[in-house]
């Protein structure tokens, strides 16, 4: 399924380098689906499944709901962005841009825009992006689940007698309701990280019990030329960046510029 929601969302991009449409692409991802949608017979469950969609001569980017082997409905996606990176604060840029006036708000920068947050808007955004963290969240497990099966069939052993246990698994790039102190005064806050994690310090309520006295995980992924880093969470944290730190070692340049250096 990852496969497929990723054809969706680059097919725009090989249309525009191709001088004509990617048929083979669309007709591989219409075949898997149809594989899916046969396998999903036994399922009792339904599944969604990312899907580019061609109607009179446009590629529209599509949500296909299956249950039982049989295709409930085709969403397409609403208030797409003009660039190729999909997050839900992006995703809700035009429909923020639309309720901004209502609620006397102006902002400079346009990637700023907001709605209050208990506003439909606000709540909308909020909820899905918390169904967006609870997928991820899912997926990582289907994929932690499947390394160990891999592992356990190669050295044909238990995958917990190889001791193959998640440290820790985070989201980045999300916003959570956190209380934090203020000028002394303990408030509720809306904290969203982008391009960060949470990093929070030893004795904060919200780091499960087993890392609570020590701090929350913190893991840096590093890039191809440097190395990661395995930290935990310091009260100073807690002071200086609202518990938060990097999710990565970052880049040098922006995407856009290393397409067109490499």
């Amino acid at each position: 399924m990852s496969t497929l929601l990723a054809s969706a969302l680059a097919i725009r991009e090989l249309n525009e380098q191709t001088a004509c449409p990617p048929r083979a692409l669309i007709d591989a991802c219409q075949d898997a689906l149809g594989r899916i949608i046969e396998a999903s017979r036994s399922w009792p469950l339904a599944a969604i499944v990312g899907m580019p969609i061609p109607v009179d001569h446009l590629l529209y980017n599509c949500a296909v709901v299956l249950h039982r082997g049989r295709i409930l409905g085709v969403v397409p996606k609403t208030y797409l962005p003009n660039y190729r990176e999909f997050y839900e604060a992006r995703h809700y840029l035009r429909v923020f841009d639309e309720a901004m006036p209502r609620y006397g708000i102006t902002v400079s920068d346009r990637e700023l825009a907001c709605a209050p947050f208990r506003s439909p808007e606000g709540r909308a955004c909020f909820a899905a992006m918390a169904a967006a963290a609870n997928t991820a969240f899912a997926n990582r497990q289907v994929i932690t689940h499947r390394v160990r099966e891999l592992f356990a069939r190669v050295f044909g052993r238990d995958a917990r007698a190889l001791g193959l246990e998640v440290i820790y698994d985070v989201c980045h790039n999300t916003a959570k309701l956190e209380r934090h102190r203020i000028d002394g005064e303990w408030l509720e806050l809306v904290v969203y990280r982008k391009g960060a994690t949470p990093a929070f310090g030893p004795g904060a309520p919200d780091i499960p019990a087993a890392y609570r006295d020590v701090g929350q995980p913190v893991i840096i992924g590093g890039s191809m030329e440097s190395g990661s880093a395995l930290l935990v969470g310091a009260s100073r944290a807690m002071a200086e960046t609202f518990g938060s730190t990097a999710h990565g070692a970052g880049r040098t340049m922006s995407r856009a510029q290393a397409k067109k250096r490499v």
